[in-house]
């Protein structure tokens, strides 16, 4: 689980990323039972920052160009973005974290399942600097 939160802090360090981890949910038994070597559930929930006066076109833009210069191909749909980025950096991580994005986590709550936040940025205005 310290692998996650460690490779949560450069994402959000970023000043180019246009998507940053708001929080990393802990799912299942590991939340009771200590580390056994199997897979660890996580979902990564993601948050967009827009800078000041940030249009939603000019946003999209800035994020679609970035994601380009990353080399991240675009979906089907023919958008190129970051979104997904941070959710497959924690997963590169390890080989034992399943992460997962924020439709999972409605689905988990949905279905009741216990949960447990082990990493919560709670600053979600990032300014550029110049």
């Amino acid at each position: 689980m310290n692998k996650a939160i460690e490779a949560a802090r450069p994402i959000n360090e970023d000043p180019d990323l246009t998507f940053r981890v708001s929080k990393l949910i802990l799912f299942g038994f590991h939340i009771t039972v200590s580390e056994t070597g199997s897979d660890v559930d996580i979902v990564c929930v993601t948050t967009p920052i827009k800078l000041p006066g940030e249009s939603r076109k000019d946003f999209m833009d800035r994020d679609a160009a970035y994601a380009g210069l990353l080399g991240i191909p675009p979906t089907m749909m023919g958008i190129r973005s970051c979104q997904n980025l941070p959710i497959k950096h924690i997963q590169k991580t390890s080989p034992y974290f399943s992460v997962a994005g924020q439709m999972a986590l409605d689905s988990l709550n949905d279905k009741g399942e216990t949960s447990k936040i082990i990493f919560e940025c709670l600053n979600k205005i990032f300014s550029k600097i110049a």
